[in-house]
C-alpha cells in the first residue's frame, strides 16, 4: 500500500467509538479476525482500555511487516492512546525501518511517539523533520511530536522548520508549547492575521508562557523605528501579550504604547493597564 492511500486512511477508533461490550480476552481474540473492521476496532479499544494485556499484541502488530498497514498503523496509535513507555524503543526502531522502506506506517508512529512523550524520541524525530527529501505530512507530524514531547533540544530545527511553509504551523504550534525563549523571535513573527488563527493564538500564548525573556521581542514590535513598517493587527497582538505578561519590562512597554499614534493600539494599551474592569457587585435581596 503506498504512503498516500496509508495517509489518507482513517483510524477505527476516530470513525466509531471501541465496543465497550467487549472484554479485553475478546478483543484479543479479534485481532485474528478475517474480517478488517473487526480487527481495527478492536485495535482501537485495547489501546484505549489502559489494560497491560494489550502491551505485547498491539507492539507485535505494529513493528512486525507481516501485519496488513492499516493494523500496523492503527497498533502504533493505539500504543500511543496505552501509554506505556516500553513501546519507545521499539517504535523508534519501526520507524527508522519505514523510513527506508515507505510503506507509510511512520504516519503512526510519529504522533504515537508525541503520544508517549520520551525524549529517547527526539533524535529521530528530528531526523524526520529536517529530512526534506520525505513527503511534507511526515515533517508537519514530527514538528507536532516533537512539541508535545517538550524538549529544548528541538528549539533550534524547529525555529528554522517555522521559517517553511509546509512546517510553519505546526512548528510554531510545538516551539509555543516547549515555551523556550530561544523561540520567542520565530513566536512574535507568527502575530499577524495572516497566519492560520490557532497558529497566531498558539504564537501569543508561547510569548505569555515564556514571560520576561520574550518581553524585547514582542515590546521591539512597538518600537518607533520598527512601528511604521508592522501592520496594526501585529501591534494590537503584541499589546494584548504584554497586557497578559507580568513584570516591569512588560508594564514599561505598554506605558509607551500608550502614545501609539493608532488609537486603537493606544487604548488597548491603556486597558492593559488598567486591568480588566472589575465586575459590580450583585446585591442580594434578603428574602422576605
Amino acid at each position: 500500500m503506498s504512503l498516500i492511500l496509508l495517509v489518507l486512511a482513517v483510524p477505527a477508533g476516530a470513525a466509531e467509538p471501541p465496543l465497550p461490550e467487549l472484554s479485553v480476552p475478546e478483543l484479543l481474540s479479534n485481532l485474528g479476525s478475517p474480517d478488517e473492521n473487526t480487527r481495527l476496532e478492536a485495535i482501537a479499544a485495547l489501546g484505549d482500555s489502559g489494560d497491560p494485556r494489550a502491551f505485547d499484541p498491539l507492539l507485535r502488530l505494529a513493528t512486525g511487516p507481516a501485519a496488513p498497514g492499516q493494523d500496523r498503523m492503527e497498533a502504533a496509535w493505539a500504543l500511543g492512546n496505552l501509554g506505556d513507555r516500553r513501546a519507545v524503543e521499539p517504535l523508534i526502531g519501526a520507524l527508522r525501518r519505514d523510513m527506508k522502506d515507505r510503506t507509510g506506517v511512520m504516519m503512526a508512529i510519529i504522533p504515537a511517539l508525541g503520544a508517549l512523550g520520551d525524549p529517547r524520541a527526539v533524535p529521530v524525530l528530528l531526523d524526520c523533520l529536517t529530512n526534506r527529501r520525505d513527503d511534507w505530512l511526515a515533517r508537519e507530524s514530527a514538528a507536532e511530536a516533537l512539541g508535545a514531547i517538550g524538549d529544548r533540544r528541538a528549539v533550534g530545527h524547529l525555529i528554522n522548520a517555522a521559517w517553511m511553509a509546509d512546517t510553519r504551523d505546526a512548528a510554531i504550534g510545538a516551539l509555543a508549547a516547549i515555551a523556550d525563549p530561544a523561540g520567542a523571535e520565530a513566536l512574535a513573527g507568527a502575530l499577524g492575521s495572516a497566519e492560520d488563527p490557532e497558529t497566531r493564538a498558539a504564537a501569543m500564548d508561547g510569548l505569555v508562557a515564556m514571560g520576561p525573556p520574550a518581553v524585547p521581542w514582542v515590546a521591539g514590535l512597538l518600537a518607533p523605528q520598527r512601528r511604521e513598517f508592522t501592520e496594526p493587527d501585529v501591534l494590537r497582538a503584541a499589546v494584548e501579550v504584554l497586557g497578559r505578561m507580568d513584570g516591569p519590562a512588560a508594564r514599561a512597554a505598554l506605558t509607551g504604547a500608550q502614545d501609539d499614534p493608532d488609537p486603537a493600539v493606544a487604548d488597548a494599551a491603556r486597558q492593559a493597564l488598567e486591568g480588566p474592569p472589575e465586575k459590580p457587585v450583585e446585591k442580594k435581596v434578603p428574602k422576605e
